[in-house]
């Protein structure tokens, strides 16, 4: 009915297959005009068919790995934000413990503990905040780093200091 509609009075159509030869759909072309398609027409359009089912293939596998590269850096970045809470979670349990404790010594220990977990803390947030875990920023970085280890050292009443020179690479 919408063929007639459209005014179509003459059409062809041959079949799309994806690789293996998995059926996907018809390609057709029609006019408008009477006419004949030959066998040039008719092989000229299962040419351009086979073309067209791996092209297909092609663009579904792409969209596919689209979705499953953007699943998996959703999952990364709440498994990267569980981790950052859990080691924040752990520090604080570490300075209750620091509080709640009698012995200086125990203290001094604990106090220890809860710096090298914010010194991981801050390491795993610099190296996971850009969202590009295989790339960072060494000079910010590395200067973050030893300002909290040389605030440990300070902690424990030594006096250190540091300069750091870094040339960015690529």
């Amino acid at each position: 009915h919408f063929l007639e509609k459209a005014g179509v009075v003459a059409m062809v159509n041959i079949p799309i297959f994806l690789p293996g030869k998995k059926p996907y759909g018809l390609l057709q072309v029609d006019d408008t005009r009477p006419r004949n398609f030959d066998d040039v027409d008719i092989e000229c359009l299962k040419t351009y068919g086979a073309i067209l089912g791996p092209v297909i293939d092609r663009l579904h596998k792409a969209h596919s790995l689209r979705d499953a590269l953007d699943r998996n850096r959703r999952l990364m970045s709440e498994l990267q934000h569980r981790v950052k809470n859990n080691l924040a979670t752990l520090a604080a349990l570490v300075r209750v413990r620091e509080r709640q404790t009698d012995s200086q010594a125990a203290r001094d220990e604990l106090r220890f503990v809860a710096d090298r977990m914010d010194t991981l803390h801050l390491v795993h947030e610099r190296l996971y905040s850009s969202g590009e875990i295989d790339r960072i920023e060494l000079g910010g970085y590395l200067q973050k780093l030893l300002e909290n280890l040389l605030q440990l050292q300070r902690d424990d009443g030594k006096s250190v200091t540091s300069e750091i020179e870094v040339e960015e690479v690529d």
